[in-house]
């Protein structure tokens, strides 16, 4: 823990690798390595002098001046010696790694997206400094209905448009949307950007592709939809009449009716109720005469 002394950065400069961004107060730091090396030597000079007492004390033996135990001491203190030089030397380097601690630097090049220190702010371990965006790659996220889901497999290459321009980009995956409170699926795509046409934010739309039994031509009542998070979902009425919970993506269309892009097929009736919350997954459900 400390405080930022410089942090030379603003939000949308585009930063190098390894350019430091934020500067700790480090003199506390600086005076506890003087200290250990200062400890560190004065070791090493004990552990020198230990080993030529020991060199002395085994030629005096040898030749008899000099009684066992005697030996045996010098080369005890000669262990005792090498522990603390070896404990001085972890010392100095224990201080060295919390230096380092002390410059953030940037991991990759990218843009600054978020500061999120000010000089003079006390920084705690863990802290967020800065969010930097990698531009060079962007990954579009989107929700997708399970009929599309199937259809789509990672590395297939689909169609992007983004900011009125076309390209394509690479399926990196489909996954759960996380989120136990609006269940549903994701789909992960990535845009190569090495010319940085695009920038983090935009919008995108994809175009996926889609079996014969596509709802592209499903239209409903804009009032049987109702959302959950960042998902759409529909209650589809089954066989049984009763009311079943589907996700779907749907049109930016006005009006009353809005456009199914997926997860539902032309001819299926869905459930439209004065109150949202009075529908639930498999209640059954009676039409009522308009």
């Amino acid at each position: 823990m400390a405080t930022a002394t410089r942090a030379d950065f603003r939000e949308g400069d585009r930063v190098a690798q390894g350019q430091v961004l934020v500067q700790l107060d480090t003199r506390d730091l600086t005076t506890a390595m003087r200290q250990a090396r200062t400890a560190r030597d004065s070791t090493q000079t004990a552990l020198r002098l230990a080993r030529a007492n020991v060199e002395r004390m085994r030629a005096l033996h040898a030749s008899g001046d000099v009684p066992r135990p005697q030996l045996d001491q010098a080369e005890a203190a000669l262990a005792q010696a090498e522990a603390a030089a070896a404990s001085g030397t972890a010392a100095v380097a224990t201080v060295g790694v919390n230096l380092s601690y002390a410059q953030v630097v940037a991991p990759f090049d990218g843009v600054v997206a978020l500061r999120l220190v000010e000089v003079g702010n006390l920084i705690a371990p863990g802290q967020p400094v800065a969010v930097i965006e990698d531009d060079t790659r962007l990954r579009i996220v989107a929700p997708v209905g399970t009929d599309l889901a199937r259809q789509v497999v990672p590395d297939r290459e689909v169609s992007v448009e983004i900011a009125d321009a076309r390209t394509s980009g690479k399926v990196e995956s489909v996954v759960s949307s996380g989120d136990v409170r609006a269940p549903g699926l994701r789909m992960q795509v990535i845009v190569e950007n090495a010319d940085r046409a695009y920038r983090p934010g935009m919008v995108a739309t994809l175009e996926l592709p889609r079996d014969g039994n596509g709802s592209a031509a499903a239209r409903i009542p804009r009032a049987a939809i109702f959302e959950r998070g960042q998902l759409t979902g529909v209650f589809v009425v089954d066989e049984r009449s009763e009311a079943r919970l589907r996700w779907v993506v749907i049109g930016e269309d006005p009006g009353d009716t809005v456009r199914v892009l997926s997860g539902l097929r032309v001819g299926e009736q869905v459930a439209v109720a004065p109150d949202a919350q009075c529908l639930s997954d498999g209640r059954r459900v009676t039409a009522v005469p308009q």
